[in-house]
């Protein structure tokens, strides 16, 4: 556009310088003047061809700068606009003083600072005490010179002096000559993350707790204990059931009921809750008095059955015994 103008304004001048011209070689000797008016003619000639080989090229090239620029600016915008946004919290700070050059609004929610707390600050502000600001500067050193980032778990300080744990990526910006100049600190507060973490691992504990405890209760029961599944495999026996069997967790977990007391599992085919019966474990008979349970899961379904029984062949004698002196 400007080139245009500028040769509007040339030919006017040019027009101008004409007009003088001709008054001018008009008192001149007619080979001067003849030799003039050509020169002049070829000057008009040559000025346009000028523009068109020189100076139109110049104010596309202008224009296409300008578009450039233009694009550049909307890209730079763009970046402004998604380093604003990020849920991350993202620090740029210099390598030589630490101190903050850049923050995003995402920073200053995390360490609760305005923008200006933070830009031209020290990073020293953000860590528990002087001793942990150079351990961290140490692990980012050492992290460039082993892997060229690092990404490490720390604990920092917010403004209020409440400290919250947090994951860090960082990544060098490096001059040409392999220095040094700037960090990209992405910082994640994840508090939340470990809290979550520390009521999963106190409900382990609890449930490992009641776990070890009920092993316990049935390992030393004087009574025998039998889980089997759905499908009437046996899922557990504790030491009182495999004395009867004669036999170790390992030979009956996975078998068939029926393999260890196929007196158990008629039983909870027929539906029979309870009741005393003559039972063969393994082909060992005794007199057993039992109670079948139900084992349910999710949305109460029964996904298996829990039996729990007791050894009555000593007691039965006993009865017997007494029974034949009272006929006496």
């Amino acid at each position: 556009m400007w080139t245009l103008l500028l040769f509007i304004a040339a030919m006017l001048l040019m027009e101008s310088i004409a007009i003088i011209y001709v008054h001018t070689i008009a008192s001149m000797p007619s080979r001067f003047a003849e030799f003039s008016i050509l020169l002049f003619l070829h000057l008009c000639i040559l000025f346009p061809v000028l523009y068109m080989l020189y100076l139109r090229p110049l104010g596309k090239y202008s224009a296409e700068r300008e578009e450039i620029v233009k694009s550049v600016k909307d890209t730079f915008i763009l970046l402004q606009t998604a380093f604003s946004a990020m849920n991350e919290g993202i620090l740029i700070v210099d390598f030589k003083t630490r101190n903050i050059l850049e923050a995003n609004v995402a920073a200053e929610k995390i360490f609760n600072y305005t923008r200006d707390d933070l830009v031209g600050s020290s990073t020293k502000m953000l860590h528990l005490n002087e001793r942990m600001y150079e351990k961290f500067g140490e692990m980012i050193l050492n992290s460039y010179r082993e892997n060229g980032c690092l990404d490490a778990a720390f604990t920092l300080k917010r403004k209020d002096g409440t400290t919250f744990p947090s994951e860090h990526s960082i990544i060098p910006i490096m001059a040409e000559d392999g220095s040094y100049l700037r960090h990209v600190s992405v910082i994640r507060d994840v508090t939340e993350r470990v809290k979550a973490h520390e009521k999963v691992r106190n409900v382990m504990n609890t449930l490992e707790e009641k776990n070890t405890f009920l092993e316990s209760v049935i390992t030393n029961m004087f009574s025998g204990i039998i889980v089997v599944d759905h499908d009437l495999r046996i899922k557990m026996a504790n030491p009182y059931a495999l004395r009867l069997c004669a036999k170790s967790a390992a030979q009956v977990v996975g078998s068939p009921l029926r393999n260890f007391c196929p007196e158990f599992e008629e039983h909870l085919a027929a539906g029979i809750g309870s009741g005393e019966i003559t039972a063969h474990f393994c082909s060992n008979e005794y007199v057993v008095g039992f109670s079948l349970f139900n084992q349910t899961g999710a949305e109460n379904k029964t996904v298996g059955h829990i039996i729990n029984f007791k050894d009555l062949t000593e007691i039965m004698k006993i009865r017997k015994e007494m029974r034949q002196k009272e006929r006496l």
